[in-house]
């Protein structure tokens, strides 16, 4: 679990309220004195757009944003309102669809379904051919960070939260588009669980919380890439974790309360989330709901995938007495491979009770 609580939803409408307004009173007739007729009049547009999309008639946002960028091509709000009314959140264009690897089983509804899954991952700016499917345009830290102005104007001030950073390593910045020196300075992978039971949500409670990771595993197996891995995700509170680390969230709602462990959507498709036994993390003994089996599939590719990607991180996991320990080790940056947030934190316990760690540890370190 990561160390911060998070906050409720509102991420898709951030532009909501952000077009600017004349301080001027209006004048009787006509628009406000203190700007031109025609930036009057796209000020109009976007914010009958933006308040259609809010209330879910996205055919009548998309024509209007459709209608601010027939006399502004760039308008950026305009272009954010066209993507966010297309259900898709990303900067650059994503490369051509690609059907699954041999041998790999398409995941059931998530991004399969709405056609963006791509053979491809964002590294320094560039589209790189990558071993598993990925969802890499849905939903992108680098647009949210792209909006905290728009946000502050929005609400008067308060906190603008960074998300992602420049890497370093031993005192010095990785430039985000040196994609060579990249995979000489990351050498880690750090899982961690979301506390809730979509990818979605995943998104909307980091972005309040400002955190973020380059990796989403739905309950469904739909694999997202939600930042460049050429960026340094904010998600273990150790600066010099993070320098070196790709993070990989699991959609799971961790604690059994009286939520069910999937949505509702699930059952109908035959998706099942287990209880785990119960087991001793960070010296507590807990129960909580594991992973499906869409999910560790899709984890287990993906591991691999990064592991010929970035050859610097080892296909091996923590061991202790012939097993995995499930509480933080005393020398946690000098830890390289695929590891649990709860190995670098006392106060975590992600991936959980529910997590395989020794079948994982056996499925990434077969070719």
């Amino acid at each position: 679990m990561r160390a911060w609580r998070w906050l409720g939803p509102g991420a898709l409408l951030v532009a909501l309220g952000a077009v600017s307004a004349c301080e001027e009173p209006e004048a009787p007739v006509g628009p406000p004195r203190c700007e031109p007729e025609r930036e009057h009049e796209l000020d109009r547009k976007l914010k009958l757009a933006f308040k259609a999309l809010a209330l879910g008639e996205t055919d009548e946002a998309r024509n209007l944003f459709q209608a601010v960028l027939a006399e502004e091509p760039d308008h950026p709000e305009a272009q954010l309102g066209l993507r966010l009314s297309s259900g898709r959140q990303s900067i650059e264009p994503a490369p051509d669809a690609q059907e699954p690897a041999p041998g790999e089983a398409p995941p059931k509804g998530g991004a399969r379904e709405r056609g963006e899954v791509r053979h491809a991952v964002a590294v320094s700016g560039q589209w790189v051919p990558f071993g598993v499917a990925v969802d890499a345009t849905r939903w992108r830290f680098e647009e949210l960070r792209a909006l905290a102005p728009l946000r502050r104007e929005r609400d008067g001030g308060g906190v603008v939260h960074g998300y992602y950073r420049a890497r370093h390593r031993d005192g010095r910045p990785t430039p985000v588009e040196d994609a060579a020196r990249l995979s000489e300075r990351v050498d880690l992978i750090v899982l961690h669980d979301t506390h809730t039971r979509t990818a979605r949500e995943a998104v909307v409670e980091l972005e309040g919380a400002g955190g973020s990771t380059h990796f989403i595993v739905d309950w469904d197996g739909a694999i997202y890439q939600v930042l460049d891995l050429a960026w340094e995700a904010n998600h273990s509170q150790r600066a010099a974790i993070d320098a070196r680390s790709v993070s990989i969230d699991l959609v799971n709602p961790v604690e059994l309360g009286d939520a069910p462990g999937l949505p509702d959507e699930a059952e109908a498709r035959g998706e099942h989330r287990p209880l785990s036994e119960f087991v001793v993390l960070q010296n507590d003994e807990v129960q909580q709901w594991g992973y499906t089996a869409a999910q560790i599939a899709s984890l287990e590719r993906l591991v691999r995938a990064l592991g010929a990607l970035l050859p610097g991180v080892p296909m091996r996991v923590p061991a202790e007495g012939g097993g995995v320990p499930r509480r933080a080790l005393p020398e946690p940056d000098a830890l390289d491979g695929v590891i649990g947030h709860l190995h670098v934190s006392r106060r975590a316990q992600d991936p959980g009770a529910g997590f395989p760690w020794e079948a994982f540890s056996a499925a990434i370190g077969r070719p």
